[in-house]
Order: structure tokens, then C-alpha cells, then sequence
């Protein structure tokens, strides 16, 4: 027990961002006080980037899994709008593809030339690296879990891998 928020280097919460808030601050101060473990910390952000951060209350009580299972009609179910909740579900399906994309990109750069042994980031330019880096940026923006040792698909692990090449 006790505030280990010192720990991992936030420092002691101040009365205006604690959990025991008076209600009256708003949807967006529930979704900042979750747990730095449910990868759930970063939706207003990327909701936000998204233009969608009006829809950020809808998932204060949702899990990182829940989120990841939406679909446009459970969106309906909750008044999104039409256009909205497609570009949800579209961005919700971008995420369940970050894992493979981070993949792809680990094989682009390490693939070899064709025609000598150099890794394929050096033989086939810098546009290689500028849209790698894009997507990876890209790609730091989502919410995402911690990573943990058993999870098969870890993004921020497979994250690090990329980096590395």
C-alpha cells in the first residue's frame, strides 16, 4: 500500500487529477484516472487524433479486449452517429492489425537485396525508412497493453524489435 506513483516517476497526484474527483470536471477525467497496466490509459488521446473524443465516456468502463471487439452495431447501440462509428470500426480493425503491420515491417527491413547482402532498408533507399517510421509513429499514437511475457501477440515488444533493426 501506499503512493508508489513516485515509483515509475509521475510523482504524487494533486487534488485536481486524483480519483476522488466531485463528478463535476467531466467524462474526459474518469478515462485519465485508469490504470497505467489496462492499455485503456491513451484512448482520449487517440480518439482525440481520431476527432472522436467526444466518444471517449463510452469507454471509460470498457476493458483493452472489449475495445478491441466492438462493432459498428454495439456503437449504434450507444448513439453514435453513423459516420462516426464506421471510422471507429475501421480504426478499431486498424488496431487488431498493428501485431501483423509491426510483422511486415520487421521482414521489409531485414528482408535482404536481391543482389547483394546488404539489408534491404540500405538497398532499397530511405523511402523505406521514411514510411517505416511513419507507420511506426502511427502506430504510437493507439492505445496499447503493457507488454507481458506471455502474450502472443505483444506490440509494444514487437514495437522494440522493429526499432532495433
Amino acid at each position: 500500500s501506499g503512493d508508489n506513483s513516485s515509483l515509475i516517476g509521475l510523482g504524487p497526484l494533486s487534488p485536481q487529477s486524483s480519483c476522488t474527483s466531485s463528478g463535476s470536471e467531466g467524462r474526459l477525467d474518469e478515462a485519465s484516472c485508469r490504470s497505467l497496466c489496462s492499455g485503456m490509459r491513451d484512448v482520449p488521446a487517440w480518439l482525440k487524433t481520431l476527432r472522436l473524443h467526444k466518444y471517449s465516456y463510452l469507454f471509460t468502463t470498457m476493458s483493452y479486449d472489449e475495445m478491441l471487439e466492438l462493432t459498428e452495431d454495439q456503437l449504434a447501440e450507444q448513439g453514435v452517429t453513423k459516420g462516426a462509428r464506421h471510422k471507429l470500426a475501421l480504426s478499431i480493425v486498424k488496431l487488431q492489425q498493428r501485431f501483423n503491420t509491426l510483422i511486415n515491417l520487421e521482414k521489409d527491413l531485414i528482408q535482404p537485396a536481391r543482389e547483394g547482402s546488404q539489408p534491404g532498408a540500405f538497398s532499397q533507399g530511405p523511402a523505406l525508412l521514411v514510411s517505416t517510421l511513419d507507420e511506426l509513429n502511427n502506430i504510437l499514437a493507439t492505445p496499447m497493453k503493457p507488454s507481458q511475457e506471455n502474450d502472443t501477440q505483444d506490440i509494444p515488444a514487437q514495437f522494440t524489435r522493429v526499432l532495433g533493426k
